[in-house]
């Protein structure tokens, strides 16, 4: 997937976002469940796809469309920017696993979260900046259980921002903890 794709991927899923409503498998629990289920799949794949990543070599090319990803977000004004910034960055890592698959699902968790993330106020850039850079230093440099980590640190993150305004159920404010106990279960 090249970089446009990836580029149209985040695209869709910002659009999407902007018109979300629960799935008709979700309408009994209304949002809180939606988002609950973005956030259960988005931290069961997210920091995976990041420590993928971490093990493909990365060309100068794409070693400066991360950094350019990094800058846009650093730019980003608006909740709705950033959301758009920080999805690109999301399916920019997905995309170097070189899995359809991986791309097709992290776009559709970014899309499941995309409406719920710009009504909020966007996060403190410095802080969200800090980890946006750790997690493509790692990826650069070709160090995936840092990737993984710093990737699991966004998700949570997220989690945290959503479940602080409200919109998570309670077993749905921490991705970490629904992994640590269903992975407890197998």
């Amino acid at each position: 997937m090249s970089h446009r794709d990836a580029d149209a991927a985040a695209a869709r899923s910002s659009r999407i976002g902007r018109t979300h409503r629960p799935s008709a498998r979700h309408t009994h629990g209304g949002l809180a469940s939606d988002v609950g289920d973005a956030l259960a799949m988005q931290a069961v794949l997210e920091p995976g796809a990041a420590e993928v990543a971490a093990q493909e070599p990365i060309d100068p090319s794409t070693r400066m469309h991360l950094r350019h990803l990094l800058q846009v977000l650093a730019a980003a004004t608006s909740s709705a920017a950033f959301c758009f910034a920080d999805a690109r960055l999301h399916v920019a890592v997905a995309e170097l696993t070189r899995s359809s698959t991986v791309v097709a699902a992290v776009a559709d968790v970014q899309t499941a979260l995309a409406g719920p993330l710009a009504a909020l106020p966007p996060p403190a850039h410095a802080i969200r900046a800090r980890h946006q850079r750790a997690l493509v230093d790692a990826i650069i440099a070709g160090r995936p259980n840092v990737a993984r980590q710093e990737m699991g640190r966004d998700v949570e993150a997220t989690a945290a921002r959503l479940a602080g305004a409200g919109l998570t159920t309670e077993r749905h404010a921490t991705p970490t903890h629904y992994v640590r106990r269903h992975k407890d279960d197998a």
